[in-house]
């Protein structure tokens, strides 16, 4: 059984650097990707659930899909130096939401192999995936104008 000390002392969480072309600049394509912690992931459910509150009703399950991928990448992207996620403000997370949709296919795919940290499990879970956000560049073909795309994906519930 973990001791307090090693508790309080545990190594931080897992991490990994990917390849995305889809956001390359000048040359770099590395992201970091990272585990969400207790507080991070609890952030995320109550976001997801607040989306179900908010936006379900109007917008359906397409919605709660797209925020669900949303939240999840901006919770999982952190800044390599800190640690710290890179997409924590509801501004910010509107900035991810126009990045490229097979970009962010590809983090939310690569973060959720890291969470799960079981191949068979993650191939379960892409048979299941949701598609990107159609507000996303390279998204799916529909246009940001056929439906307003509710804030509260990106809202913090902090």
């Amino acid at each position: 059984m973990l001791s307090a000390e090693q508790l309080l002392t545990a190594d931080e969480l897992p991490s990994k650097v990917i390849h995305v072309p889809e956001w390359a600049r000048d040359g770099d394509d590395e992201v970091m990707i990272q585990v969400m912690g207790a507080a991070a992931m609890s952030r995320y459910q109550a976001r997801l659930q607040q989306a179900a509150r908010e936006g379900g009703k109007e917008y359906g399950k397409e919605h709660i899909e797209e925020c669900m991928m949303l939240q999840y990448v901006a919770a999982c992207i952190v800044d390599p130096q800190t640690r710290q996620p890179v997409f924590d403000t509801p501004e910010r997370v509107e900035v991810l939401a126009m990045k490229d949709g097979e970009g962010l296919k590809r983090v939310f795919e690569a973060a959720t192999v890291l969470h799960l940290d079981d191949e068979a499990a993650a191939a379960l879970f892409e048979k299941n995936s949701v598609t990107p956000p159609a507000s996303a560049a390279g998204g799916s073909t529909r246009s940001n104008t056929d439906m307003d795309t509710p804030t509260s994906c990106s809202e913090s519930s902090d």
